[in-house]
C-alpha cells in the first residue's frame, strides 16, 4: 500500500490494483489536518500531524482512530529502528529533536532527551549507519545539512561545500554512495559520501568554541593552529 498525506487529510491506495483503498478529509483544530509523517510499530501503521495528534490506520475498516492528542506539534517524525523515533516539534534551541521509545511516544509521554537548533524536514541512513538530516528554520535562519549523532546535531554543510541554510529535501543513492541535497534558495547539491571525513568538535580541542585558521603536517603529526593557540 501506498499512504499519502497531504494538507486537509489522508489517503490509502493499493499498488496492485492502483485504486484508492479510502480517503479520509479532516477538518483539524486549525482549519486543515496536516498529514507530517508515518512511522510503523507492530505491524500497525501510524501517523503524526502538525496540530492534531497521532493517529493509527486500520485498513480492513477502512478507519484512522486518533492514538493520542499530541502536547506539541510535530514537523517531522524519523523512524530509526523497530522501537525508536526522532520527532521535531520547532526550532527552540537545543530542544527541536527529540528521541523517543515509540512505546512511550503512542502513550504521549514527554522525551528525556532533546537537541538541535532548526527545524529538520527530512532524513536518511547511509549505509554505514550515519544519519543525515536537512534543516530549515522557520523563525530563525539555523538550517543546513546535519548528521545526527549520538543526541547531537553537527551542523556538515561547511564540511561538504554547502552553502546554503535553507535545505529541505533528500535522496540517497545506495549503490553510488552519493546524497543529493535539495534546497529552496540555492539548487541542488551533489554528495560523495565516499570521501573520507571527520569532525572534531570543540570539545576534542578542550575549547567551548573554536575558530580555526590553518593546518600543517609535522612529523606524522596533524597541528591545528586556531586563534588562541595550537
Amino acid at each position: 500500500h501506498v499512504f499519502v498525506g497531504t494538507e486537509n487529510g489522508l489517503s490509502v491506495i493499493d499498488i496492485q490494483t492502483r485504486k484508492v483503498l479510502f480517503s479520509k478529509k479532516i477538518l483539524g483544530k486549525l482549519k486543515k489536518f496536516q498529514v507530517m509523517d508515518f512511522f510503523e510499530y507492530r505491524s500497525k501503521i501510524y501517523f503524526s500531524t502538525f496540530s492534531d495528534g497521532v493517529w493509527n490506520i486500520d485498513i480492513r475498516k477502512g478507519e484512522i482512530n486518533r492514538q493520542f492528542t499530541q502536547l506539541e506539534g510535530a514537523f517531522s517524525v524519523y523512524q530509526k529502528d523497530s522501537n525508536n523515533l526522532l520527532v521535531c516539534h520547532g526550532d527552540t534551541r537545543n530542544k527541536s529533536i527529540c528521541e523517543y521509545r515509540i512505546s512511550n511516544y503512542l502513550f504521549g509521554n514527554h522525551s528525556s532527551s532533546s537537541y538541535g537548533s532548526t527545524i529538520f524536514w527530512n532524513y536518511i541512513k547511509d549505509k554505514k549507519g550515519r544519519v543525515f538530516s536537512t534543516g530549515n528554520g522557520v523563525n530563525f535562519s539555523t538550517g543546513g545539512l546535519f548528521q545526527l549523532k549520538n543526541k547531537n546535531a553537527i551542523n556538515v554543510s561547511s564540511l561538504f561545500g554547502i552553502n546554503s541554510t535553507e535545505t529541505w529535501s533528500l535522496f540517497y543513492d545506495k549503490s553510488s554512495d552519493i546524497l543529493y541535497v535539495g534546497t529552496i534558495d540555492k539548487g541542488l547539491f551533489i554528495v560523495d559520501l565516499n570521501s573520507k571525513f571527520e569532525y572534531y568538535s570543540p570539545s576534542y580541542f578542550s575549547q567551548n568554541l573554536i575558530e580555526i585558521v590553518g593546518f600543517e603536517q609535522m612529523k606524522n603529526q596533524d597541528i591545528v593552529l586556531h586563534k588562541k593557540g595550537v
